[in-house]
């Protein structure tokens, strides 16, 4: 359908049906988006909750805030984006999310290297499929 609504463009000058398949794209990955969004703030309070519980921590708010805002991230990552005070305080924070089942291990950590984590709820709404 793409091609002929392009060929028609080059062989009759027919710009219309171009646009007109074009916008209906932008219409449905637009909705599709907005779906999304809806479904990514409606995960945001309910783990809110669960992040204070798992956590007990007065950092929670802010260790899931930063994990909303990249959710793929290697550890050391975490712990300079989060706004925590210490690299130890952030680190201690994680420990709890990964045996929650919130967070995921992707890469283990191994000497110099940060392990590799990933917030998989999230991933998974934005990508619209199990990815993770």
């Amino acid at each position: 359908m793409k091609c002929e609504r392009l060929k028609g463009i080059s062989q009759t000058g027919y710009w219309s049906g171009w646009i007109e398949f074009f916008l209906r794209a932008i219409i449905a990955q637009a909705m599709d988006n907005a779906e999304k969004v809806k479904n990514i703030l409606a995960l945001y309070e309910p783990m809110k909750i669960k992040v204070i519980d798992v956590t007990h921590s007065q950092y929670a708010i802010q260790s899931l805030d930063a994990i909303f805002d990249r959710p793929i991230f290697r550890t050391t990552d975490f712990a300079a984006r989060s706004g925590i005070p210490t690299k130890q305080t952030a680190m201690a924070l994680l420990r709890p999310l990964q045996k929650a089942g919130i967070l995921k291990v992707l890469f283990e950590g191994s000497g110099s290297r940060p392990a590799t984590l990933a917030f998989p709820e999230l991933i998974n709404i934005a990508e619209g499929r199990q990815v993770v």
